[in-house]
């Protein structure tokens, strides 16, 4: 059994790196094709639904996206990558207050991911001008603060 799951397991990285290839050359249908082959191989591999995920909102598959970044986090809590790619995902969707929330979920994990600050500054700026008002309203730039002081 466990000789079975070993195999899987290595034929499932083989075809992540296909899907990798792919993604490098922009053929990011042939990268969805040998990712999902990956997850079928392997399906509680958060890294493969994560670089699905990427793949997917290269094709401007947004929804789908935020599918597959879902799965990825809750595969794995603390896979950084995972919460900000559901946050783009988010952002592409119209959900500027989850897209905080993943975010700061990134930021919490890894509070020097020079690209979760700047999303969460960026989302800040945003949510203000657009007139966002309520409890949450200073959600990302309050806690951007918390994070750069530590």
């Amino acid at each position: 059994m466990w000789k079975l799951l070993r195999g899987r397991s290595r034929e499932a990285e083989c075809f992540k790196e296909q899907g990798n290839a792919y993604y490098a050359k922009k053929d990011y249908n042939e990268a969805y094709n040998y990712y999902t082959k990956a997850i079928d191989m392997c399906p509680k591999n958060a890294s493969y639904y994560g670089n699905r995920a990427a793949t997917l909102m290269m094709l401007g598959r947004f929804r789908e996206a935020l599918g597959d970044a879902q799965q990825s986090v809750r595969l794995d809590d603390s896979f950084v990558r995972g919460h900000l790619r559901e946050g783009k995902c988010h952002l592409s969707l119209g959900n500027a207050m989850a897209a905080c929330r993943s975010f700061q979920r990134a930021l919490e994990l890894d509070h020097k991911n020079a690209q979760a600050q700047q999303e969460v500054r960026v989302e800040s700026i945003s949510i203000k001008q657009h007139g966002v008002i309520g409890r949450n309203s200073d959600f990302c730039s309050v806690r951007t603060e918390q994070h750069n002081s530590q």
